[in-house]
């Protein structure tokens, strides 16, 4: 695409207010959603930083997250401690922290969703710890399931409990539009020697781990960081860099996702102008053709099966993308079916959406298709519909051989 253009949203970064739009994305936005239905993603011109550039306020995003976060449901989510999966990712993570810092560490996990790192940590011999999330389900769930000190908030709305030796900012700042006060505000609860553990997608790397097209063009992620991008982050606000390293986890069972991590230093503020990065734009552009050839492959097999009424098992983000972007918006959807609670009862693109046993009572007396609008859990969901629902109806799975390219950690 590459349209210069000025920016409704200054570069998180660098404040320059003009780049380039690699990419225009869109969605069909659930009934109730406080966020709006697309966005450009651009590329700085100054540092070169990529970010969706996005009029919405921090507080819709904070509304967000308070209330329709997927994050409150820990078994359809990562952070609550609850699948094998994210139990390995969160006590690898903690093992890892164990290496950086004292056992007596004050440590406050923030956007710390279920509190399932700070279970790992204590796991791991850490005692003096505290988690700060958005969402009430989310503090409630980890008091009363890991008896753990919680606080409901957001870095603009701070309860006021002191200074800490560390904090975890552990896939956060990608989720964060006004990064500037989040920064300023991170300052103010570090003591003098504070350390900030940041790990983030790796969006050098995203287009290695394609699992569903523009996945990481989404209505959460809107901040799209590479190494240097994180390091010119930290530098601008008087952070410097001690360690950090390229790993790969796990988004979900058997799909690896990249990340990278940095631990950075409390130190004097000084002006610090960023080293442009030009790998970001590049990586991203691929990632982009790759992420659209994948769109238009399931578009065709979309309108293949167009016709009679259909329900659709999935209403996360490519359902979204789906809906705004091919003929899935053009379907007859009866009803939808996801294992997310928060969402039973709600509406997307005029149809409500059921919970597994619900939509399988119904199906039982109307059989319909099921067009399966998830890459990330299709297998999941694949299992459930026959061996724990016993269904007995066709299934359109999307899914597609997506090209993993695994890495080993690598410090950088």
């Amino acid at each position: 695409m590459n349209i210069n253009k000025t920016f409704l949203r200054p570069c998180p970064i660098c404040e320059c207010n003009t780049g380039d739009v690699l990419h225009h994305q869109r969605f069909i936005l659930p009934e109730g959603h406080p966020l709006k239905g697309g966005y450009d993603v651009v590329a700085c011109e100054k540092c070169g930083f990529v970010f969706a550039d996005t009029a919405i306020p921090q507080s819709a995003y904070d509304e967000f997250y308070e209330r329709l976060s997927k994050y409150d449901d820990a078994k359809v989510s990562t952070g609550g401690y609850a699948s094998e999966s994210d139990k390995q990712r969160l006590e690898a993570t903690a093992q890892d922290l164990s290496t950086l810092i004292p056992l007596d560490a004050r440590i406050l996990d923030i956007g710390c969703a279920g509190g399932g790192l700070l279970h790992a940590l204590r796991n791991h011999g850490f005692q003096d710890l505290a988690g700060l999330d958005p969402s009430s389900a989310c503090v409630r769930y980890g008091k009363e399931t890991f008896h753990l000190e919680m606080h409901q908030g957001t870095l603009q709305h701070l309860p006021d409990f002191g200074q800490f030796d560390m904090i975890i900012l552990s896939h956060v700042l990608e989720h964060v539009q006004d990064l500037r006060s989040a920064l300023q505000a991170i300052r103010k609860l570090l003591t003098k020697n504070g350390r900030v553990y940041v790990e983030v997608p790796d969006a050098t790397r995203y287009a290695e781990y394609l699992i569903a097209p523009f996945q990481d063009f989404n209505t959460e992620h809107i901040n799209h960081f590479s190494k240097q991008s994180l390091t010119n982050l930290a530098k601008t606000f008087g952070f410097s860099i001690g360690t950090g390293a390229a790993k790969t986890m796990e988004a979900a069972a058997n799909m690896p996702y990249p990340a990278v991590w940095q631990l950075w230093k409390m130190q004097n503020t000084s002006q610090f102008i960023p080293t442009k990065d030009s790998q970001l734009r590049q990586s991203l552009t691929t990632y982009i053709r790759g992420s659209q050839e994948i769109l238009d492959n399931m578009d065709a097999k979309l309108r293949l099966a167009a016709g009679a009424p259909v329900v659709v098992w999935g209403t996360g983000q490519l359902a979204m993308k789906l809906l705004a972007e091919t003929a899935l918006g053009k379907y007859n959807i009866a009803f939808w079916i996801d294992s997310n609670t928060i969402l039973h009862g709600h509406e997307l693109h005029g149809a409500k959406v059921l919970s597994p046993q619900e939509g399988a009572a119904r199906l039982r007396e109307t059989p319909m298709t099921i067009v399966i609008s998830s890459t990330i859990h299709a297998a999941a969901i694949r299992k459930c519909i026959v061996d724990e629902l016993k269904l007995e109806v066709p299934v359109l799975d999307l899914s597609f051989q997506n090209r993993q390219i695994r890495r080993d950690s690598q410090t950088i």
